[in-house]
């Protein structure tokens, strides 16, 4: 895609590399800091070419941020051994108390007998109430279709969400989407008990890449600097030749 844009200055160009290298930075280094979440998905920027054509001069192209995305590729399954850790396989996320989406498992038993997330909020099953495991449950299974049991029988399904179109999921923080649009139960979704979804993120490519960024940043401040030299210079002469 190519936009015209009405200006022609060494400047410009920097100053739009600059603005769309910072939320690079601010998701490069998201992706660092969430490389060990588990169910994170890797946060990327799309940004696009604008070029100003000019037959006199030649081309100037600009950059322009489009939009910050995630990458929904499934990360890798860990073992954990634990009753309450879940990964979800294929197009679902679990739905937490107050409609947040994530694919992070790491659930727990909290002190009311209810299954809880990290930050407390409660594990929804598909009926959109808390899940509640019995005190005198002797163990607890949950099978690769979400229902939940005991040895006295089925005790709840587990809500797996997916929406038609995963650019609609707003995101909040540490893993977790707000959906905006309707949601829809997953027909292929797997869920394995004992098991973790690691991030997708991988850390020796973001580290790498904002290693790039700083470069790229570096580059344009010294275009910066060059081109606002070359305009004082320039001011200078004018005004000693009093034109």
């Amino acid at each position: 895609m190519v936009l015209s844009v009405p200006v022609q200055r060494s400047a410009t160009v920097a100053l739009s590399l600059q603005e769309t290298l910072w939320p690079q930075l601010e998701a490069t280094a998201s992706n660092l800091a969430n490389s060990v979440t588990s169910g994170f998905k890797r946060v990327f920027a799309e940004s696009i070419e604008a070029k100003y054509q000019n037959s006199a001069n030649g081309d100037v192209s600009y950059v322009t941020l489009m939009n910050l995305n995630h990458d929904f590729s499934p990360g890798a399954l860990k073992p954990t051994g634990n009753t309450y850790d879940i990964a979800v396989s294929g197009d679902g996320f679990f739905q937490v108390e107050g409609g947040r989406l994530t694919q992070n498992g790491q659930f727990r038993l909290s002190a009311e007998g209810t299954i809880v997330g990290p930050s407390g909020e409660a594990l929804l099953s598909n009926g959109g109430g808390p899940i509640t495991i019995p005190v005198d449950s002797k163990f607890v299974n949950i099978s690769p279709k979400g229902a939940v049991s005991n040895q006295n029988g089925v005790i709840a399904h587990i809500g797996v969400f997916t929406v038609a179109d995963k650019k609609t999921l707003r995101y909040t923080k540490d893993g977790y989407y707000l959906p905006t649009d309707a949601l829809l139960l997953s027909e292929n979704a797997t869920i394995h008990q004992g098991y973790l979804m690691e991030s997708n993120v991988n850390p020796i490519e973001e580290t790498v890449k904002l290693m790039e960024i700083q470069r790229r940043y570096e580059q344009a401040e010294k275009l910066l600097k060059e081109s606002y030299a070359f305009i004082s210079s320039v001011i200078n002469i004018s005004s000693r030749s009093g034109m």
